[in-house]
């Protein structure tokens, strides 16, 4: 585990109860995975299950990590950041409340300050959702 849940708020912009990811578990020159426990108080749960936009933003949430990490490689400054867009998303089954979800986002592409990633949403290794995510970065 490269950030646990008591630092992650150093490499995302977002702050409770907006953060939806707990830990970033890898982050190479490309791949970037993270962990998010789905609890009960969570804001996007509806009837028991973690909505898509929330896996959308857990997605993006998990690309802006991976790049803090891999650019600062320290909590002195967190990237922000936005989705620009969402692209080829398909979701298969949405995740229950008490569950662990895993995301995996690759960056296929970068210019500048945009990025192209495609991620993939996990739980107990059944994929949830997958699709291509636009990203902005400072």
């Amino acid at each position: 585990m490269l950030v646990n849940q008591n630092n992650i708020h150093n490499y995302i912009p977002q702050a409770g109860p907006f953060v939806l990811i707990d830990n970033l578990i890898s982050a190479s020159n490309n791949v970037y995975t993270s962990t998010f426990l789905i609890q009960s108080d969570n804001l996007f749960l509806d009837d028991d299950c973690l909505r898509e936009f929330a896996l959308i933003e857990n997605m993006g949430q998990t690309a802006l990590a991976g790049l803090a990490y891999l650019n600062q490689n320290d909590a002195s400054s967190k990237t922000d950041g936005f989705l620009g867009g969402v692209n080829k998303l398909t979701v298969y089954e949405l995740p229950q409340v008490n569950s662990m979800i895993e995301s995996k986002v690759l960056k296929k592409v970068s210019l500048g300050n945009m990025h192209l990633f495609y991620g993939q949403v996990f739980c107990n290794k059944l994929l949830l959702m997958e699709g291509e995510i636009q990203l902005a970065s400072n």
